[in-house]
Protein backbone atom coordinates (compact mmCIF):
# COMPACT_ATOMS: atom_id res chain seq x y z
CA UNK A 1 0.00 0.00 0.00
CA UNK A 2 2.80 1.75 0.88
CA UNK A 3 4.65 1.78 -2.43
CA UNK A 4 1.19 2.41 -4.33
CA UNK A 5 0.27 5.61 -2.75
CA UNK A 6 4.22 6.70 -3.45
CA UNK A 7 4.14 6.09 -7.07
CA UNK A 8 0.43 7.88 -7.29
CA UNK A 9 2.26 10.70 -5.83
CA UNK A 10 4.90 10.82 -8.33
CA UNK A 11 2.66 10.93 -11.05
CA UNK A 12 0.85 14.17 -9.45
CA UNK A 13 2.69 17.27 -11.11
CA UNK A 14 3.77 19.83 -8.80
CA UNK A 15 1.72 22.41 -7.86
CA UNK A 16 2.89 25.40 -10.06
CA UNK A 17 4.32 28.96 -8.59
CA UNK A 18 1.42 31.33 -7.72
CA UNK A 19 1.95 33.72 -10.94
CA UNK A 20 3.85 36.44 -10.14
CA UNK A 21 2.06 40.10 -11.04
CA UNK A 22 3.29 42.19 -14.42
CA UNK A 23 6.34 44.41 -13.02
CA UNK A 24 5.13 48.21 -13.38
CA UNK A 25 5.47 49.80 -16.88
CA UNK A 26 9.11 51.87 -17.08
CA UNK A 27 7.73 55.65 -16.67
CA UNK A 28 10.24 58.09 -18.86
CA UNK A 29 10.63 60.42 -16.87
CA UNK A 30 10.21 63.76 -17.88
CA UNK A 31 12.14 65.44 -20.57
CA UNK A 32 13.95 68.55 -19.38
CA UNK A 33 12.52 72.02 -20.68
CA UNK A 34 13.36 75.57 -21.05
CA UNK A 35 12.47 78.06 -18.71
CA UNK A 36 9.52 79.19 -21.19
CA UNK A 37 7.46 82.42 -19.87
CA UNK A 38 5.17 84.29 -21.63
CA UNK A 39 4.33 88.50 -21.09
CA UNK A 40 6.70 89.85 -23.44
CA UNK A 41 7.02 93.33 -21.83
CA UNK A 42 7.31 92.08 -18.29
CA UNK A 43 9.81 89.72 -19.53
CA UNK A 44 12.50 92.40 -21.21
CA UNK A 45 11.85 94.54 -17.60
CA UNK A 46 13.02 91.69 -16.13
CA UNK A 47 16.00 91.06 -17.95
CA UNK A 48 17.00 94.54 -18.01
CA UNK A 49 16.30 94.91 -14.21
CA UNK A 50 18.60 91.57 -14.14
CA UNK A 51 21.18 92.25 -16.70
CA UNK A 52 20.44 89.16 -18.51
CA UNK A 53 20.34 88.93 -21.78
CA UNK A 54 16.83 88.30 -23.61
CA UNK A 55 15.71 85.15 -25.74
CA UNK A 56 12.79 85.05 -28.22
CA UNK A 57 11.49 82.03 -29.95
CA UNK A 58 8.79 82.81 -32.70
CA UNK A 59 7.25 79.88 -33.55
CA UNK A 60 5.08 78.61 -36.71
CA UNK A 61 1.71 77.63 -35.87
CA UNK A 62 1.55 74.34 -37.59
CA UNK A 63 5.10 73.08 -38.98
CA UNK A 64 6.59 69.39 -39.10
CA UNK A 65 9.91 70.23 -39.39
CA UNK A 66 9.26 72.94 -36.52
CA UNK A 67 7.36 70.51 -34.52
CA UNK A 68 10.69 68.63 -34.51
CA UNK A 69 12.35 71.31 -32.95
CA UNK A 70 10.56 71.81 -30.27
CA UNK A 71 10.43 68.26 -29.08
CA UNK A 72 13.94 67.46 -29.88
CA UNK A 73 16.49 70.25 -29.60
CA UNK A 74 14.64 72.88 -27.63
CA UNK A 75 14.65 69.45 -24.87
CA UNK A 76 18.04 68.83 -25.07
CA UNK A 77 19.44 68.32 -22.07
CA UNK A 78 22.23 71.05 -23.55
CA UNK A 79 20.33 73.53 -24.49
CA UNK A 80 17.99 73.54 -21.51
CA UNK A 81 21.24 73.89 -19.12
CA UNK A 82 22.54 77.11 -21.93
CA UNK A 83 19.16 78.48 -21.38
CA UNK A 84 19.46 79.21 -18.39
CA UNK A 85 21.26 82.61 -18.14
CA UNK A 86 18.64 83.73 -20.36
CA UNK A 87 15.07 85.23 -20.02
CA UNK A 88 13.46 83.07 -21.96
CA UNK A 89 10.35 84.11 -24.18
CA UNK A 90 8.12 81.78 -26.54
CA UNK A 91 6.15 83.54 -29.26
CA UNK A 92 3.47 80.88 -30.44
CA UNK A 93 0.48 81.60 -31.81
CA UNK A 94 -1.17 78.16 -31.71
CA UNK A 95 -2.41 75.90 -28.43
CA UNK A 96 -1.62 72.78 -27.22
CA UNK A 97 -2.54 70.11 -25.02
CA UNK A 98 -2.49 71.38 -21.54
CA UNK A 99 -1.70 70.02 -17.97
CA UNK A 100 -2.46 71.19 -14.00
CA UNK A 101 0.33 74.03 -13.07
CA UNK A 102 1.29 73.74 -8.97
CA UNK A 103 0.09 77.22 -8.93
CA UNK A 104 -3.90 76.26 -10.16
CA UNK A 105 -3.10 77.83 -13.60
CA UNK A 106 -2.25 75.82 -16.75
CA UNK A 107 0.90 74.35 -18.20
CA UNK A 108 1.18 73.93 -22.22
CA UNK A 109 2.15 70.67 -22.91
CA UNK A 110 4.19 71.10 -25.74
CA UNK A 111 6.98 74.03 -24.29
CA UNK A 112 6.14 73.66 -20.50
CA UNK A 113 7.02 76.52 -17.96
CA UNK A 114 4.40 79.08 -19.46
CA UNK A 115 0.54 78.54 -20.65
CA UNK A 116 -1.00 78.10 -24.44
CA UNK A 117 -2.39 81.42 -23.34
CA UNK A 118 0.51 83.86 -22.24
CA UNK A 119 2.72 82.31 -25.52
CA UNK A 120 0.00 83.27 -27.90
CA UNK A 121 -0.36 86.52 -26.17
CA UNK A 122 3.18 87.35 -26.37
CA UNK A 123 3.69 86.95 -30.21
CA UNK A 124 2.56 90.51 -31.48
CA UNK A 125 4.27 92.76 -28.78
CA UNK A 126 7.36 90.73 -29.45
CA UNK A 127 7.30 90.82 -32.78
CA UNK A 128 6.75 94.48 -32.99
CA UNK A 129 9.97 95.24 -31.07
CA UNK A 130 12.18 93.04 -32.34
CA UNK A 131 11.53 92.38 -35.47
CA UNK A 132 9.19 94.99 -37.25
CA UNK A 133 6.67 93.01 -37.21
CA UNK A 134 8.63 91.14 -39.90
CA UNK A 135 7.03 87.09 -39.91
CA UNK A 136 7.08 86.28 -43.42
CA UNK A 137 9.71 83.34 -42.03
CA UNK A 138 8.94 81.41 -38.88
CA UNK A 139 10.72 79.95 -36.83
CA UNK A 140 12.72 82.76 -36.31
CA UNK A 141 15.18 83.29 -32.92
CA UNK A 142 16.07 86.83 -31.63
CA UNK A 143 19.02 87.04 -29.03
CA UNK A 144 19.12 90.25 -27.52
CA UNK A 145 19.74 93.08 -24.65
CA UNK A 146 17.46 94.05 -22.04
CA UNK A 147 17.05 97.27 -23.55
CA UNK A 148 16.28 95.67 -26.83
CA UNK A 149 19.70 95.82 -28.94
CA UNK A 150 19.37 92.49 -31.14
CA UNK A 151 22.64 90.44 -30.96
CA UNK A 152 21.52 87.72 -32.85
CA UNK A 153 19.37 86.89 -35.21
CA UNK A 154 17.86 83.37 -37.05
CA UNK A 155 15.67 81.86 -39.17
CA UNK A 156 14.61 78.62 -39.83
CA UNK A 157 14.82 75.70 -37.18
CA UNK A 158 18.89 74.93 -36.09
CA UNK A 159 20.75 72.13 -34.73
CA UNK A 160 21.16 71.52 -31.29
CA UNK A 161 25.00 72.01 -32.31
CA UNK A 162 24.45 75.26 -34.16
CA UNK A 163 22.07 76.69 -31.31
CA UNK A 164 24.38 75.72 -28.38
CA UNK A 165 27.35 77.78 -30.68
CA UNK A 166 24.63 80.50 -31.08
CA UNK A 167 24.21 80.79 -27.25
CA UNK A 168 27.80 80.62 -26.22
CA UNK A 169 28.89 83.15 -28.37
CA UNK A 170 25.99 85.65 -26.97
CA UNK A 171 26.82 85.30 -23.75
CA UNK A 172 30.31 85.69 -24.57
CA UNK A 173 28.88 89.22 -26.57
CA UNK A 174 27.35 90.32 -23.08
CA UNK A 175 30.15 88.51 -20.76
CA UNK A 176 27.56 86.82 -19.06
CA UNK A 177 27.42 83.25 -17.34
CA UNK A 178 28.24 80.31 -19.35
CA UNK A 179 30.00 81.98 -21.99
CA UNK A 180 32.97 80.68 -21.29
CA UNK A 181 33.10 77.91 -23.55
CA UNK A 182 32.68 80.43 -27.07
CA UNK A 183 35.12 80.43 -29.53
CA UNK A 184 37.64 83.20 -29.28
CA UNK A 185 37.07 85.94 -31.63
CA UNK A 186 40.59 86.26 -32.59
CA UNK A 187 40.96 83.20 -33.90
CA UNK A 188 37.48 82.85 -35.54
CA UNK A 189 38.89 85.68 -37.75
CA UNK A 190 42.33 84.14 -38.27
CA UNK A 191 40.36 80.87 -39.34
CA UNK A 192 37.82 83.00 -41.80
CA UNK A 193 40.52 84.67 -43.49
CA UNK A 194 42.38 81.31 -43.95
CA UNK A 195 39.21 79.60 -45.41
CA UNK A 196 38.94 83.15 -47.92
CA UNK A 197 42.38 82.59 -49.07
CA UNK A 198 41.66 79.04 -49.78
CA UNK A 199 38.28 80.05 -51.44
CA UNK A 200 40.03 82.45 -53.70
CA UNK A 201 42.44 79.47 -54.82
CA UNK A 202 39.55 77.08 -55.56
CA UNK A 203 37.59 76.22 -58.76
CA UNK A 204 34.81 78.07 -59.65
CA UNK A 205 32.68 74.56 -58.37
CA UNK A 206 34.80 74.47 -55.28
CA UNK A 207 34.35 78.07 -53.98
CA UNK A 208 31.11 77.16 -52.17
CA UNK A 209 33.00 73.82 -50.18
CA UNK A 210 35.83 75.36 -49.17
CA UNK A 211 33.76 78.57 -47.70
CA UNK A 212 31.93 75.92 -45.24
CA UNK A 213 34.48 76.14 -42.56
CA UNK A 214 34.15 79.73 -42.57
CA UNK A 215 30.61 79.33 -41.84
CA UNK A 216 30.35 76.42 -39.86
CA UNK A 217 32.11 78.73 -36.98
CA UNK A 218 28.89 80.73 -36.56
CA UNK A 219 30.17 83.04 -34.65
CA UNK A 220 29.89 86.97 -34.86
CA UNK A 221 33.90 87.28 -35.29
CA UNK A 222 33.19 85.01 -38.39
CA UNK A 223 29.89 86.89 -39.53
CA UNK A 224 32.23 90.27 -39.40
CA UNK A 225 35.48 88.65 -41.41
CA UNK A 226 32.59 87.53 -44.19
CA UNK A 227 30.82 91.20 -44.22
CA UNK A 228 33.82 92.70 -44.79
CA UNK A 229 35.18 90.43 -47.27
CA UNK A 230 31.72 90.46 -49.10
CA UNK A 231 32.20 94.76 -48.83
CA UNK A 232 35.82 95.15 -50.16
CA UNK A 233 37.79 92.03 -51.18
CA UNK A 234 39.95 91.87 -53.69
CA UNK A 235 38.13 88.98 -55.78
CA UNK A 236 34.91 89.43 -56.80
CA UNK A 237 33.79 85.45 -57.34
CA UNK A 238 34.68 85.16 -54.22
CA UNK A 239 32.67 87.85 -52.68
CA UNK A 240 29.76 87.04 -54.77
CA UNK A 241 30.31 83.34 -53.18
CA UNK A 242 30.28 84.82 -50.11
CA UNK A 243 27.52 86.90 -50.18
CA UNK A 244 25.57 83.75 -51.47
CA UNK A 245 26.75 82.35 -48.50
CA UNK A 246 25.94 84.39 -45.55
CA UNK A 247 22.49 84.74 -46.65
CA UNK A 248 21.92 81.23 -46.17
CA UNK A 249 22.75 80.76 -42.82
CA UNK A 250 19.43 82.40 -42.03
CA UNK A 251 21.84 85.42 -39.79
CA UNK A 252 19.46 88.21 -40.13
CA UNK A 253 22.31 90.93 -38.86
CA UNK A 254 23.49 90.70 -42.41
CA UNK A 255 20.53 92.52 -43.92
CA UNK A 256 21.85 96.36 -44.01
CA UNK A 257 25.40 95.13 -45.35
CA UNK A 258 23.45 93.43 -48.06
CA UNK A 259 21.32 96.18 -48.94
CA UNK A 260 24.11 98.29 -49.40
CA UNK A 261 25.78 95.53 -51.52
CA UNK A 262 22.98 95.67 -53.85
CA UNK A 263 23.60 98.65 -54.92
CA UNK A 264 26.74 98.55 -56.03
CA UNK A 265 27.93 99.27 -59.68
CA UNK A 266 29.21 96.36 -59.97
CA UNK A 267 26.53 94.03 -61.15
CA UNK A 268 28.01 90.71 -59.76
CA UNK A 269 28.18 91.78 -56.43
CA UNK A 270 24.86 93.55 -57.20
CA UNK A 271 22.81 90.62 -58.33
CA UNK A 272 24.50 88.19 -56.14
CA UNK A 273 23.16 90.69 -53.11
CA UNK A 274 19.73 90.79 -54.49
CA UNK A 275 19.66 87.01 -54.46
CA UNK A 276 20.95 86.68 -51.04
CA UNK A 277 17.64 88.84 -49.92
CA UNK A 278 15.28 86.75 -51.70
CA UNK A 279 16.99 83.97 -49.44
CA UNK A 280 16.55 86.08 -45.85
CA UNK A 281 13.30 86.63 -47.09
CA UNK A 282 12.20 89.59 -45.30
CA UNK A 283 9.52 92.26 -45.81
CA UNK A 284 12.40 94.73 -44.96
CA UNK A 285 13.79 94.27 -48.32
CA UNK A 286 11.18 95.36 -50.38
CA UNK A 287 11.33 99.11 -50.73
CA UNK A 288 14.87 98.79 -51.75
CA UNK A 289 14.07 96.11 -54.34
CA UNK A 290 11.30 98.21 -55.55
CA UNK A 291 13.92 100.93 -56.30
CA UNK A 292 15.99 98.35 -57.90
CA UNK A 293 13.62 97.13 -60.37
CA UNK A 294 14.08 99.29 -62.90
CA UNK A 295 17.85 99.12 -63.53
CA UNK A 296 17.91 95.81 -65.02
CA UNK A 297 16.45 94.15 -67.83
CA UNK A 298 15.50 90.63 -69.02
CA UNK A 299 16.91 88.35 -66.96
CA UNK A 300 18.63 90.03 -64.61
CA UNK A 301 15.11 92.28 -64.21
CA UNK A 302 13.61 88.35 -63.24
CA UNK A 303 15.64 88.14 -60.68
CA UNK A 304 14.76 91.08 -58.70
CA UNK A 305 11.19 90.04 -58.83
CA UNK A 306 12.01 87.09 -57.66
CA UNK A 307 13.39 88.31 -54.77
CA UNK A 308 10.16 90.77 -54.16
CA UNK A 309 8.37 87.69 -54.19
CA UNK A 310 9.88 85.86 -51.48
CA UNK A 311 10.25 88.86 -49.50
CA UNK A 312 6.92 89.89 -49.58
CA UNK A 313 4.50 86.41 -50.26
CA UNK A 314 1.65 88.48 -48.77
CA UNK A 315 2.54 91.82 -50.23
CA UNK A 316 -0.76 92.99 -52.27
CA UNK A 317 1.31 95.36 -54.87
CA UNK A 318 4.07 92.51 -54.94
CA UNK A 319 1.21 90.21 -56.15
CA UNK A 320 -0.08 92.70 -58.48
CA UNK A 321 2.92 93.26 -60.08
CA UNK A 322 3.99 89.96 -60.76
CA UNK A 323 0.83 89.21 -62.30
CA UNK A 324 1.20 91.89 -64.53
CA UNK A 325 4.37 90.54 -65.64
CA UNK A 326 3.37 87.30 -66.14
CA UNK A 327 0.82 88.81 -68.86
CA UNK A 328 3.66 90.82 -70.31
CA UNK A 329 5.70 90.13 -74.17
CA UNK A 330 8.91 89.91 -72.58
CA UNK A 331 9.35 85.80 -72.18
CA UNK A 332 12.31 85.70 -69.79
CA UNK A 333 10.64 88.38 -67.61
CA UNK A 334 7.07 86.51 -67.99
CA UNK A 335 8.83 83.01 -66.76
CA UNK A 336 10.87 85.10 -63.48
CA UNK A 337 7.32 86.12 -62.88
CA UNK A 338 5.83 82.71 -62.45
CA UNK A 339 8.86 81.11 -61.00
CA UNK A 340 8.17 84.09 -58.18
CA UNK A 341 4.24 83.43 -58.04
CA UNK A 342 5.74 79.78 -56.31
CA UNK A 343 6.69 82.12 -53.52
CA UNK A 344 3.54 83.75 -52.94
CA UNK A 345 0.67 82.91 -50.49
CA UNK A 346 -2.02 81.21 -52.96
CA UNK A 347 -4.96 83.58 -53.96
CA UNK A 348 -7.55 82.30 -56.81
CA UNK A 349 -5.98 85.56 -58.99
CA UNK A 350 -2.38 83.87 -59.11
CA UNK A 351 -4.12 80.10 -58.86
CA UNK A 352 -6.28 80.73 -62.55
CA UNK A 353 -3.33 82.51 -63.70
CA UNK A 354 -0.84 79.27 -63.13
CA UNK A 355 -3.61 77.24 -63.79
CA UNK A 356 -3.88 78.44 -67.68
CA UNK A 357 0.02 78.88 -67.89
CA UNK A 358 0.29 75.31 -67.35
CA UNK A 359 -0.75 74.77 -70.91
CA UNK A 360 1.19 77.50 -72.20
CA UNK A 361 2.58 76.84 -75.60
CA UNK A 362 6.04 77.89 -74.73
CA UNK A 363 7.97 74.93 -72.83
CA UNK A 364 9.14 77.33 -70.58
CA UNK A 365 6.72 79.17 -69.54
CA UNK A 366 4.57 75.66 -68.87
CA UNK A 367 7.92 74.57 -67.04
CA UNK A 368 7.94 77.64 -65.10
CA UNK A 369 3.92 77.92 -63.91
CA UNK A 370 4.31 73.76 -63.34
CA UNK A 371 6.97 74.71 -60.74
CA UNK A 372 5.34 77.75 -59.22
CA UNK A 373 1.86 75.79 -58.72
CA UNK A 374 4.14 73.08 -57.24
CA UNK A 375 6.69 75.12 -54.88
CA UNK A 376 3.64 77.11 -53.54
CA UNK A 377 1.23 74.34 -53.25
CA UNK A 378 -1.46 75.36 -55.42
CA UNK A 379 -4.00 73.15 -54.72
CA UNK A 380 -6.25 74.69 -56.98
CA UNK A 381 -3.73 73.45 -59.63
CA UNK A 382 -4.17 69.65 -58.74
CA UNK A 383 -5.83 68.64 -61.89
CA UNK A 384 -3.78 71.19 -63.94
CA UNK A 385 -0.60 69.22 -62.83
CA UNK A 386 -2.17 65.75 -62.75
CA UNK A 387 -2.71 66.39 -65.99
CA UNK A 388 0.76 67.24 -67.35
CA UNK A 389 2.11 64.29 -65.69
CA UNK A 390 -0.17 62.17 -67.86
CA UNK A 391 -0.08 63.60 -70.85
CA UNK A 392 3.27 65.90 -71.59
CA UNK A 393 5.67 64.56 -74.31
CA UNK A 394 8.79 66.20 -72.98
CA UNK A 395 10.11 63.82 -70.61
CA UNK A 396 11.82 66.37 -68.38
CA UNK A 397 8.65 68.55 -68.17
CA UNK A 398 6.63 65.23 -67.38
CA UNK A 399 8.95 64.67 -64.52
CA UNK A 400 8.72 68.47 -63.55
CA UNK A 401 4.80 68.13 -63.58
CA UNK A 402 4.75 64.67 -61.48
CA UNK A 403 7.80 66.16 -59.19
CA UNK A 404 5.46 69.57 -58.90
CA UNK A 405 2.19 67.49 -57.74
CA UNK A 406 3.86 65.41 -55.47
CA UNK A 407 4.96 68.20 -53.80
CA UNK A 408 1.58 69.41 -53.10
CA UNK A 409 1.84 66.81 -50.07
CA UNK A 410 5.27 67.05 -49.08
CA UNK A 411 5.67 68.89 -45.55
CA UNK A 412 5.82 72.37 -45.47
CA UNK A 413 9.39 73.97 -46.32
CA UNK A 414 11.30 71.26 -46.77
CA UNK A 415 13.01 72.54 -49.67
CA UNK A 416 15.12 69.16 -50.00
CA UNK A 417 11.81 66.76 -50.61
CA UNK A 418 12.35 66.35 -54.04
CA UNK A 419 14.59 68.24 -55.67
CA UNK A 420 12.01 70.41 -57.07
CA UNK A 421 14.42 73.85 -58.07
CA UNK A 422 16.84 71.63 -59.37
CA UNK A 423 14.49 69.99 -61.78
CA UNK A 424 13.76 73.77 -63.43
CA UNK A 425 17.37 74.24 -63.95
CA UNK A 426 16.68 72.20 -67.28
CA UNK A 427 14.51 75.11 -68.34
CA UNK A 428 16.17 78.17 -66.88
CA UNK A 429 18.53 79.08 -64.81
CA UNK A 430 17.73 80.70 -61.64
CA UNK A 431 21.24 82.85 -61.17
CA UNK A 432 24.85 83.28 -62.55
CA UNK A 433 27.29 84.43 -60.33
CA UNK A 434 30.29 83.89 -62.87
CA UNK A 435 29.93 86.55 -65.13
Amino acid sequence: MLLLLLAVLQEVPPTPPAAQPPAPAAIDAPKPQVAWRGGFEECLQLARSEQRPLLVLFHPEKDAAADASATKVWRDDKIVAKTAPFVCVLADGATHDEAEAPDGGKTCQRWGGTSCGAHQQAFVPAARELIDGATSVLPQLVLCTGEGRVLARRAFALSVAQLSDLLDDTLRMVGGPGGAGAADPAADAARVSRALEEVKRASSTRKAEALKPALELGSAAARDVLLEYARKGDDDATRAEVIAAIAATGDYLVLEPLLKLAKERQELIALAAIDALAKLRLPEALEELRKLLPRYTGNDQGRVLRALAACGPTDAAVRELLVKKAKGTDQNIRAHALIGMGALAPTPEVAALLEKAIFDRLTVARACAVYAAGKGRYEACREELGKQAAGETRVDLKELAQTALDHLDHVPDDAECCNLDSKLGNFIALGETRR
